[in-house]
């Protein structure tokens, strides 16, 4: 099963719902992190995690403790640089999905730029991960 963290403080709603709604029909083991208004603002799929996390790197903090370790793929939903580390580290394969994604996450996973590039790579990696 696909381990998606959504930082929803870092990713515009709309970005986000498109993107749930994507990760939504995979099955994906979601957990979204961010002040409430921004988790408010996004329709997650109905067994999502989601943690209210208010001030500077909150939300940073609560998915780095969500993240679990392990060869299944891991999604990224963010686009600052914070998480690259985790990203280089992350046994199994690692995709992150965002607009104008940091450089630090550009040479540690698949990078989606969903304003560039839409949707559809997001839906063949995720095709590609889960057959695998």
């Amino acid at each position: 099963m696909v381990q998606v963290l959504a930082d929803a403080d870092n990713l515009a709603a709309r970005w986000m719902t498109v993107t749930m709604r994507i990760v939504g029909g995979y099955g994906c083991a979601v957990t979204a992190a961010g002040a409430s208004g921004r988790l408010a603002a996004v329709r997650w799929p109905a067994d999502s995690r989601l943690v209210a996390a208010e001030g500077w790197q909150r939300a940073d903090l609560a998915l780095a403790d969500a993240y679990r370790s392990d060869s299944q793929p891991l999604l990224l939903v963010t686009g600052d640089g914070d998480f690259a580390y985790l990203a280089s580290r992350h046994p199994g394969p690692v995709a992150v999905a965002g607009v104008l994604v940091a450089r630090a996450l550009r040479e540690a996973a698949t990078v989606i730029d969903l304003a560039r590039d839409g949707a559809g790579p997001l839906v063949r990696w995720l095709d590609r991960v889960s057959l695998a």
